[in-house]
């Protein structure tokens, strides 16, 4: 599960699920919100996500595709479960009601 989450207003602004989240579904999600979200682009806006170290968002195209539209993403640390805890508790949330 893609998901990307406000963390000042706490709002969903997007998420994908799949079977396997790919990079390349994370860029497509991406780019949605970013083109909803952000009407006048993101370059030069001071956006921020924060990620986890798992295989997408640390892969080399994905960083890449971060750094060519201005983003600068910050990451948590190893083994930190808390340092990510917004967005792993709307994870857990979305997965609870998607399988009742």
């Amino acid at each position: 599960m893609a998901i990307v989450l406000d963390w000042y207003t706490k709002k969903i602004v997007g998420w994908d699920i799949s079977l396997r989240s790919k990079i390349k579904d994370w860029g497509i999600e991406l780019d949605k919100v970013m083109n909803k979200e952000f009407l006048d682009g993101v370059r030069d806006c001071g956006l921020k996500p924060i990620r986890d170290n798992g295989s997408q968002p640390t892969s080399v195209n994905f960083i890449k595709d971060m750094a060519t539209s201005g983003i600068k993403q910050i990451f948590t640390l190893y083994n930190n479960p808390k340092g990510n805890t917004d967005t792993e508790h709307m994870i857990r949330t979305k997965k609870a009601k998607l399988s009742c």
